[in-house]
């Protein structure tokens, strides 16, 4: 199974959200590919249903192989506004998401943390 993951930055914050609303720790927001779908088609309907924002795609960061899965991880960046994006601050979330310095990995899911770690200058950049 393909799934992707977005990292939504801005400047030196990520915009992490809870994956219930019990749970304490931040992670990225993520979701299978559907049959037909490109990686960026699939990450950008991913983030609009998760958050109401439009996206641009800055770079695939890393796929990640777990046996019979597979995780795409990408970094995007808020769309600037524009008459179909009027107002690109505001992120609506679902599952109480918050923004979160790229170094405060205690407030992050593992998987999140442990990623954000080994990849925190792609991240920056």
């Amino acid at each position: 199974m393909d799934t992707v993951a977005a990292l939504i930055r801005r400047g030196d914050k990520l915009f992490l959200t809870r994956e219930d609303e019990d749970d304490e720790n931040l992670s990225e927001i993520s979701g299978e590919i559907e049959r037909g779908n490109t990686h960026r088609e699939a990450l950008r309907e991913k983030v609009r249903q998760e958050v109401g924002i439009e996206v641009e795609i800055e770079e695939k960061i890393k796929k990640v192989d777990n046996s019979e899965n597979r995780k795409h991880w990408y970094l995007v960046e808020e769309v600037k506004q524009s008459e179909e994006n009027p107002d690109p601050d505001k992120i609506q979330s679902n599952q109480n998401g918050e923004w979160v310095q790229i170094t405060e990995t205690s407030k992050m899911h593992d998987r999140t943390a442990e990623f954000s770690e080994k990849h925190r200058e792609e991240l920056r950049n």
